[in-house]
């Protein structure tokens, strides 16, 4: 059971459950390079709905609608990437992996702690949860620039560098966003996609009343 919890909490924090591959590396501070352009960039932003989840952000105008990340009923969580792929393994990238819902969504999905109203003591629970003997992913740090406050942590994974965000529109209500791009080009989707959607995120009052 243990083994199982651990496989599903990683499968949403660490963007994929691969029970085969190298865990992730200790989270670094390197010296700040600079911006590498990948081979396709990104188009302008433009205002969109993830109607199912009440969520207004912006979204890529080069990159395919966000799509729901598995079909089992009461998916609450989408995906947005530049082909409209619901993946989120390890091998994938970049994208955005985001999910709204309430506390106790998040508890019978992820057995998000409840009773916690921080988002960074929340981030951190979760992290925590994970095992003791994971490597440092990080340190939970407030996000302040977003409609909603918020913690979020950077870890490197693989050739990759990911970020988990979460936001707390409300006590009960929560928007928890994972983000994936390859280290070399992290920081242009950082500051072209990830930051301006991450801050343009809206829930509509009466999502904050859903499951």
């Amino acid at each position: 059971m243990r083994t199982l919890f651990r496989c599903l909490i990683l499968a949403i924090l660490l963007a994929g459950c691969d029970a085969y591959g190298p865990k992730p590396t200790p989270a670094q501070s390197p010296t700040p390079k600079p911006t590498v352009l990948p081979p396709a960039t990104v188009g302008p932003l433009t205002p969109g709905r993830i109607d199912p989840i009440g969520l207004s952000l912006l979204l890529p105008s080069t990159w395919k609608p966000p799509v729901a990340h598995s079909d089992q009923p009461g998916e609450n969580g989408f995906v947005l990437s530049p082909d409209g792929s619901p993946s989120t393994s390890v091998f994938d990238g970049p994208f955005l992996y985001i999910i709204v819902g309430s506390t106790a969504y998040f508890h019978s999905k992820l057995s998000f702690p409840l009773g916690i109203t921080d988002p960074q003591e929340q981030l951190q629970a979760i992290i925590s949860g994970l095992n003791d003997d994971e490597p440092d992913m990080g340190t939970v740090t407030a996000y302040g620039d977003a409609k909603y406050p918020g913690a979020t942590v950077t870890y490197f994974n693989r050739n990759n560098q990911d970020t988990i965000t979460l936001l707390k529109v409300a006590d009960d209500r929560w928007i928890y966003i994972g983000a994936q791009a390859k280290a070399t080009y992290f920081a242009y989707y950082q500051g072209m996609v990830f930051k301006p959607i991450i801050e343009s995120m809206a829930v509509a009052d009466a999502a904050t009343r859903a499951p």
